[in-house]
């Protein structure tokens, strides 16, 4: 509390034969300060985590896959990892958002994990894929295999009506090429 002191002049007799002259001092209170309005700051809004997310989760290898992410930094630079290959790089726009997409590589059939800079992105399984060309034909037709997805360097063994009809090896990337021809079988649709 503050007090302002006032001095008042008092006269006193004392024992009638003096004038004796002093103060009293007395006490009086300030009025309180008046308050201040001091704004309250606003918070700064909190950006929800970065999050990204793919258009599919499986395919064969050189399947096109679309990612798309939102809450990043603007600018920031963010490669897309699959399971353990940079398969792509990006910068978020000023929004923090980016879209990228990348082919699948040439790794065996499987599930791998998928990142886009330290967010994960989820996982991607890649399949095996085999085709023959031509898809039908009488005994003696020439057949061209192609693979893809396989275990660099598996041996392949290719059979009709239980009969091998050869082993095709893939390359260091999971691919297999080869051919072979139709043997002398009987007629009818047949599983290769």
């Amino acid at each position: 509390m503050n007090r302002a002191l006032s001095y008042l002049p008092i006269l006193a007799v004392i024992a009638g034969l003096a004038l004796i002259h002093f103060s009293l001092v007395q006490a009086q209170e300030e009025p309180p300060p008046e308050p201040t309005n001091t704004p309250t700051p606003t918070p700064t809004p909190t950006r929800p985590p970065a999050s990204a997310s793919m258009n599919r989760s499986s395919g064969g290898v050189e399947t096109s896959v679309l990612v798309t992410g939102q809450n990043f930094d603007p600018g920031e630079s963010i490669t897309i990892n699959f399971g353990g290959q940079d398969v792509a790089t990006t910068t978020a726009s000023d929004s923090g958002s980016f879209s990228v997409t990348f082919d699948v590589p040439s790794l065996e059939a499987g599930s791998y994990p998928v990142q886009a800079g330290s967010v994960s992105v989820g996982s991607f399984t890649i399949t095996s894929t085999f085709s023959l060309s031509p898809s039908s034909g009488p005994p003696g037709t020439s057949v061209q295999v192609l693979g893809t997805g396989f275990g660099p360097s598996s041996n392949v063994r290719l059979e009709i009506d239980g009969e091998e009809l050869r082993t095709l090896t893939a390359d260091e990337d999971g691919e297999l090429r080869g051919n072979f021809q139709i043997p002398q079988v009987s007629g009818g649709p047949k599983t290769i």
